[in-house]
């Protein structure tokens, strides 16, 4: 029975067993996913390269940089075209429509011309624009080219009530345009600007109590339009007068923005950079490091009107011995 046994049990010593390798399982890298701007970009881009003749948009915004590479009428709708630098929106076309858009350049600081741009026309044959808004340079097209130096903004603040306020300021542009208001009961003077640099007035109509004033100014060229924001509050103010300020609309160039930024991070490595030859941190600000007056609170009793007929004696001058601090204690009349 043991011999019998034996036969099922034990394994031939003249077969090899071979264990079979065991395939490593290798977990895909996962490709990071394009974010609502590049999916919106991408998504508009297509559609700019493989629809027909006409496009008509979502009027929502879309992320550029895009792209227009054949004869296209584009429908914006109120749409939005933006990027933080440019350019924002190429043509390398001929025979581009453009109606009803804004193309906008976001940033404030710019190390090149090209990233000021908001459209760059690489053809400019045939190149239509109807109520088409832009921020930001624009390149390649004929009368639009040159510097634009206007405030985005004006912040008028707290007006009185019932009077009469003049506002000036001071813009530069290239070309003819025009300026136009779309807010009632703003007018600007001159309505019609010559290429260089001009003063503008901007006359406010007696208003009423708590109105908040808000609209837009818009240059208008021969083909894009320019948009500043404007904003005051109409208040009952005391001892008013009808004003007349002249406001600090001076524009600073991307290269002075720049160079700005440029001189506070060399005083910022300067400063790093002797604090750690020093051995030394930087030191932060004075009201921050400066410490607290305190008070003994046995001072603050000696003031108060419980101890008024008190003596502070110390207690050296008691003839402790043996003590080598000065400690105070009280000892009533």
């Amino acid at each position: 029975m043991l011999k019998f046994l034996k036969r099922f049990i034990s394994v031939p010593t003249n077969v090899q067993t071979e264990l079979e390798p065991v395939q490593s399982i290798n977990t895909p890298a996962k490709t990071p996913q394009p974010s609502y701007h590049e999916k919106s970009r991408l998504a508009l881009q297509s559609q700019l390269d493989h629809s027909g003749q006409a496009l008509k948009l979502t009027p929502q915004e879309y992320a550029g940089p895009l792209y227009i590479r054949k004869p296209l009428i584009i429908e914006g709708q109120g749409a939005t075209l933006w990027a933080f630098k440019g350019p924002v929106l190429y043509i390398n076309s001929s025979h581009v429509t453009i109606k009803n858009l804004n193309i906008e350049v976001t940033g404030d600081i710019f190390a090149t011309l090209e990233e000021e741009c908001a459209i760059c026309i690489n053809e400019s044959a045939m190149i239509h624009f109807e109520n088409v808004q832009v921020r930001g340079q624009v390149m390649g097209l004929e009368g639009e080219s040159g510097p634009w130096q206007y405030p985005h903004s004006l912040h008028l603040g707290k007006l009185a009530k019932n009077m009469v306020h003049y506002k000036r300021f001071v813009i530069s542009v290239p070309i003819q345009c025009h300026l136009e208001s779309a807010i009632s009961g703003v007018e600007v003077t001159p309505s019609f600007l010559q290429p260089g640099t001009a003063k503008v007035q901007i006359q406010i109509e007696p208003l009423f109590d708590d109105i908040s004033l808000q609209g837009s100014l818009y240059l208008k060229s021969a083909q894009l339009k320019r948009r500043i924001h404007l904003t005051a509050h109409i208040l009952s103010l005391e001892n008013c007068q009808p004003t007349q300020q002249v406001l600090d609309s001076s524009v600073p160039t991307s290269q002075q923005k720049l160079q700005e930024k440029q001189d506070i991070a060399s005083k910022e490595q300067q400063t790093s950079q002797l604090c750690a030859n020093n051995n030394k941190p930087p030191k932060p600000h004075s009201l921050l490091t400066k410490p607290m007056k305190t008070e003994n609170h046995l001072k603050r009793l000696e003031r108060s009107v419980f101890f008024k007929e008190a003596e502070t004696v110390s207690l050296k001058d008691a003839g402790v011995k043996n003590s080598d601090d000065d400690n105070v204690f009280l000892k009533t009349r």
